[in-house]
């Protein structure tokens, strides 16, 4: 009975401490981008047009590094949407679509809200 409870006890443990890893993983992640995004956008404003290619290069890049494990930790349509708002500003930003720019960018942030928030530790998510 007791080695029972040791296991039992090592396994929540162990399965408390994967969960905590993946909320710190997200939350890395999501923040990492959302900071790169405002800088992306502290570039386009000033028309450092290089400087913000690079750094949507840079944002493009960082996702795809982190995209295969994130795929185990959240949704992937949530991930695609954010791949899809990375793309569509590096576009709108490449022809200098001001508008569409912002709004790719604005659309980034809400999806990366999304991702935090579905998989942020709160009561609301474990029922």
């Amino acid at each position: 009975m007791k080695s029972m409870l040791i296991a039992a006890l090592a396994v929540a443990l162990l399965t408390g401490s994967v969960c905590a890893w993946g909320v710190a993983y997200v939350d890395e992640a999501t923040d990492e981008l959302s900071d790169m995004a405002l800088q992306l956008m502290h570039h386009a404003e000033s028309e450092e047009y290089e400087r913000a290619q690079d750094t949507v290069t840079a944002m493009a890049n960082l996702w795809a590094r982190r995209r295969p494990i994130l795929e185990m930790l959240t949704d992937h349509d949530d991930l695609h949407s954010v791949t899809e708002h990375i793309v569509e500003g590096r576009i709108h930003l490449k022809y200098r679509h001001a508008n569409d720019f912002y709004q790719s960018m604005a659309l980034l942030d809400e999806s990366l809200r999304h991702i935090r928030d579905s998989e942020s530790f709160s009561l609301a998510n474990l029922l």
